[in-house]
């Protein structure tokens, strides 16, 4: 894309939790991602094998910004959640 463009990402993601690839995936293994993250991926995902846990789950919406980089001093207002920043470093007046 050109460097004056912005742009947004929005994609869903699908949590999966350990409890079910180890479900899954029989094995004593230690080794989670080799031994159970790996073949659950290349057994399960990839062949989109339906497991009905994971297809009830609700996606989490993410969303991703870039904006062009301005280089005449200009500052560009915007509106933001402060509550990270407050609890690093305390509130400001």
């Amino acid at each position: 894309r050109s460097p004056n463009r912005g742009v947004i990402l929005i994609y869903p993601l699908v949590p999966v939790i350990r409890e079910i690839v180890k479900r899954e995936i029989k094995t004593d293994s230690k080794d989670f991602k080799k031994d159970l993250w790996n073949p659950f991926k290349r057994n399960i995902i990839r062949k989109h094998k339906s497991i009905k846990e994971i297809d009830e789950r609700k996606p989490l919406i993410s969303i991703a910004l870039s904006l062009p980089e301005i280089s005449d001093h200009v500052s560009i207002p915007y509106v933001g959640n402060n509550r990270y920043y407050e609890e690093e470093y305390g509130r400001t007046n």
